[in-house]
């Protein structure tokens, strides 16, 4: 199971201390949405202070300046919370935001090997299911929005592909110890799906 951990508005500040936080925790995918106070910032500390084995990441990737400046900063993957084939030319990994049939099935045809399905709490697990049975089971979902210690199990158990942690785990100004707690939470959890 992928499981990307969402820091929006992690401040940076705390940057280097929460992702110690949580790569102790087995936590090895960081995003961080570029929507969030201080995201570039952050960023820049750690891609500036990489942790071995730690891929980083931005999160809502709408435009290509957003994509120009993922590649600058040597990011190892963007997500976007749209389908926009203009954002699929990049080095990068490139998973787009899909919630329905027609843009999965475009993502397909451009060749992405992963979709993100956001906001997963509106398509639910049937909706997902339904979509499942009419796509290329060769590209993988990983489920974003929503995402809960509470329904982490029903969606692993829809088989989706992985799992992107947001507010549950981390919200904006969040403190490495307040991180510390949920990351501890959420391991113990993972560890049995």
């Amino acid at each position: 199971m992928r499981v990307i951990a969402i820091l929006r508005g992690l401040l940076p500040e705390f940057a280097l201390e929460t992702m110690a936080v949580l790569n102790a925790h087995g936590f090895g995918e960081i995003e961080i949405p570029l929507n969030g106070r201080g995201a570039r910032e952050s960023l820049e500390v750690l891609a500036n202070n990489r942790v071995p084995g730690v891929r980083l990441g931005a999160g809502t990737v709408k435009t290509a300046a957003d994509i120009e400046f993922c590649e600058a900063q040597g990011l190892d993957f963007t997500l976007s919370p749209h389908w926009d084939s203009q954002l699929a030319d990049t080095r990068l990994e490139w998973i787009p935001g899909v919630m329905t049939p027609s843009e999965w099935l475009a993502a397909e045809a451009a060749g992405c090997s992963w979709v993100k399905l956001f906001p997963a709490s509106l398509v639910g697990t049937d909706g997902y299911k339904a979509i499942r049975a009419v796509t290329d089971p060769g590209v993988k979902c990983i489920a974003v929005g929503g995402i809960t210690l509470a329904n982490a199990r029903v969606w692993a158990g829809a088989g989706v592909d992985g799992l992107g942690l947001g507010s549950d785990l981390f919200q904006m100004g969040d403190t490495p110890d307040q991180t510390e707690s949920k990351a501890q939470r959420w391991s113990e959890l993972l560890k049995q799906l």
